[in-house]
């Protein structure tokens, strides 16, 4: 989500190296050596065992994941070490946001929404709705969205007064923002029982107005993001990847290999994306999604979300605290 670490040892490097999926090679010249890059996966300490939803890094040291139980988890040092924030709640929390270092937001269960002003050391608490509310977008300080079940909500002096802006029957999972205006939620269309497992997409370009976009999905949309302005994907039940490269008015499919739930979808750009779901899967793409590489994290764990930090990190959390570092590492060629 918004999204935006310290490399290990080479000999740890080494040793993880059978954890990885995929890789990359670039042939030297007779003085220079050829060089191999892997992704590999290194467990990261989050300091709790409660599962944790959703993940975000503001530049490559510092982030924030959020979970059950109002845990809020924080790294000032690439994910070395991560310690635990008193959110004031105890609400399990969905969704979060930081718009820079020190302006922060998260919502979850029963309508909960936390703010800080000082990078997580006081958080305040308040309920802003009866709905459960599962993603919060920040775009600057000040102007925030957040989404939920039947409702789409937005503050525009940083969380203070909420406006609702929709209330479709839909059930919506994740919202994004590529722009002060433009953005893009997506979710379930809980239409009284019509279609109940239909995906949805609306889409705003003014931040106010909400209207359906790209036609109908067969499977519920857990995530979405843009790389840019018209670069976007989203990922969902079975496996689903959609892409479209016109800013939403049309998606093709795409094929990872895998047909596990994928829940959360970070892009640094419109090469670069990482999607995550079920028994750990993660699934990397450097070519905008034209080809996936697919590695497996400890399989008895659910990625719940993603944050791609750079073109060589990112970070992904889930179930019972996992939490890993996803890192693209030089490596000895075979």
């Amino acid at each position: 989500m918004t999204r935006r670490g310290n490399l290990g040892l080479l000999a740890a490097i080494v040793m993880l190296a059978a954890m990885t999926g995929c890789s990359d090679k670039s042939v030297g010249t007779p003085d220079e050596p050829d060089v191999c890059y892997e992704w590999l996966i290194f467990d990261e300490n989050s300091g709790t065992s409660r599962e944790l939803m959703d993940i975000v890094f503001v530049d490559d040291t510092t982030g924030w994941s959020v979970g059950r139980g109002g845990v809020v988890a924080h790294t000032t040092n690439g994910g070395s070490s991560w310690t635990l924030q008193t959110s004031n709640t105890t609400a399990d929390l969905w969704g979060v946001s930081f718009a820079d270092v020190d302006h922060g937001f998260a919502v979850g269960a029963n309508g909960v929404f936390i703010a800080t002003v000082d990078g997580g050391a006081h958080w305040d608490a308040t309920s802003i709705t009866s709905s459960d509310l599962t993603d919060v977008f920040a775009w600057g300080d000040l102007q925030v969205w957040a989404v939920g079940s039947r409702v789409i909500l937005k503050s525009q002096d940083g969380g203070g007064h909420w406006e609702p802006l929709q209330t479709p029957e839909n059930i919506w999972y994740c919202v994004t923002f590529a722009s002060s205006k433009l953005g893009w939620a997506v979710g379930l269309d809980d239409d009284g029982g019509v279609s109940p497992s239909r995906g949805s997409l609306w889409y705003t370009d003014d931040g106010d107005e909400w209207i359906p976009q790209g036609g109908t999905f067969s499977h519920p949309l857990l995530g979405v993001d843009f790389g840019t302005t018209t670069a976007g994907w989203m990922v969902g039940v079975g496996g689903d990847v959609h892409h479209s490269s016109d800013g939403g008015y049309n998606w093709i499919e795409q094929y990872p290999p895998t047909a596990l739930v994928l829940h959360g979808v970070d892009f640094l750009d419109d090469s670069l994306g990482i999607a995550v779901g079920d028994s750990a899967v993660i699934e990397i793409t450097e070519n905008g999604g034209e080809d996936w590489d697919e590695l497996q994290g400890q399989g008895t764990y659910t990625l719940r979300g993603v944050a791609v930090v750079d073109g060589y990190t990112a970070f992904a959390c889930g179930s019972d605290g996992y939490l890993i570092k996803i890192v693209k590492s030089e490596v000895n060629c075979p």
